[in-house]
């Protein structure tokens, strides 16, 4: 039973993936709009865990 419910989820997360690119693409070129330029893909930096984090954090730097 919790393979059958294993694959379940496995199916159900299968079916989002072309809606939540599609739903990427259509903000892509949202966010092209809004800056003028022609709509297409958004160059990304570097994904959360390859990015350089700062552990030390200047002394006076307001809180909010």
């Amino acid at each position: 039973m919790a393979v059958r419910q294993a694959e379940s989820l496995v199916f159900s997360a299968a079916q989002l993936i072309p809606q939540l690119q599609g739903s990427i693409e259509q903000q892509e070129n949202l966010i092209c709009f809004l800056l003028g330029r022609n709509p297409g893909p958004v160059a990304r930096g570097k994904p959360l865990l390859e990015q350089d984090l700062v552990a030390d954090l200047p002394a006076g730097l307001p809180r909010s």
